[in-house]
């Protein structure tokens, strides 16, 4: 029995292009094995229903677990792979969208590493990127000096015949989704670490892409924060959230622990893909990792062999 609570879902990429990391890839086959799980385990709501719920500006009677489906990036996948099948069910989903990808002007700086990574001489990357030491993937190392600057070096780095296919949705796709279940909400221009940048820096980012995606007659105003851990933002963009996504600040820590403090509802969503257990073996661990009891014991088994050290 899954514990009561409303859960957020998010996929990036769902296809079999093995060109995206499994991190934020999931295959067709395994996303229509999850949805019919959330579908028979969960009452599966909008976005907008769920933050209702949440802020108890809505009561809904229910009997399972509240479920909201979003996907983050807009990739072209989720036009083959994704709609039909939420179609036929009549299923609500959201997409968080970056409009430097809609425009079809760049690559996130993730899938740009992983195209250097594969196919760019050793040699190469050293000399281009000076503090590299290959003992961990290129992107860990780049992601704290994630930058506009760092993502148009990268965009430069990759050769065009590395890229065989448009792999994000551009702005006529949009118009091809289901208008009565999709929705579509702001993750920024260009999908940049924002606690890298100031704030002028992090305005931009949030701001231009609010005001292209509000001519979208689907837009909410929901900022879903790029990468969404709790060092992928700072206080001045708390700041902005509270001016463009209607102080809700969507993160991705995969929990169910939604909280409001400082003027703001913060909410926590699950991460999909390919290097998770199974959905229900993902659901639990996630929830037990997030538990204070779990916390508790594992500071307490830290303290026991810090001091069993020190003792020797």
């Amino acid at each position: 029995m899954l514990k009561h609570g409303v859960y957020f879902f998010y996929w990036h990429d769902v296809s079999n292009d093995k060109t995206i990391p499994n991190g934020i890839r999931t295959s067709p086959k395994r996303f229509e094995s999850e949805i019919k799980f959330i579908h028979r385990n969960f009452q599966i709501v909008t976005i907008k229903e769920a933050i209702d719920s949440i802020k108890k500006i809505k009561i809904i009677k229910i009997k399972k677990p509240l479920a909201v489906l979003c996907f983050d990036d807009g990739f072209k996948s989720l036009q083959q792979n994704v709609e039909p099948i939420l179609s036929k069910s009549n299923i609500p989903f959201t997409m968080f969208l970056n409009t430097a990808f809609l425009d079809q002007t760049h690559l996130s700086e993730s899938i740009l590493c992983e195209y250097i990574s594969r196919f760019m001489k050793e040699e190469d990357i050293k000399n281009n990127f000076k503090h590299v030491n290959f003992k961990k993937p290129l992107w860990s190392l780049l992601k704290k000096t994630s930058s506009k600057n760092q993502l148009d070096k990268l965009q430069k780095s990759v050769s065009k015949s590395w890229i065989k296919n448009n792999i994000y949705l551009s702005w006529d796709d949009l118009e091809k989704f289901n208008n009565q279940l999709v929705t579509f909400g702001n993750h920024t221009s260009h999908h940049l670490w924002l606690a890298n940048l100031n704030k002028i820096e992090q305005e931009k980012e949030i701001k231009h892409s609010h005001l292209k995606l509000k001519k979208l007659s689907q837009y909410i105003k929901l900022l879903a924060i790029p990468f969404g851990s709790d060092d992928s933002y700072n206080n001045e963009t708390l700041s902005l959230v509270k001016k463009y996504s209607d102080s809700i600040l969507i993160k991705a820590t995969g929990s169910i622990n939604h909280k409001s403090e400082d003027g703001l509802l913060k909410i926590e969503r699950i991460g999909m893909s390919n290097n998770k257990p199974n959905i229900e073996r993902h659901i639990r661990n996630r929830l037990k990792e997030k538990s204070i009891i779990y916390k508790i014991r594992n500071n307490l088994i830290k303290i026991f062999y810090k001091t069993k050290l020190l003792r020797q």
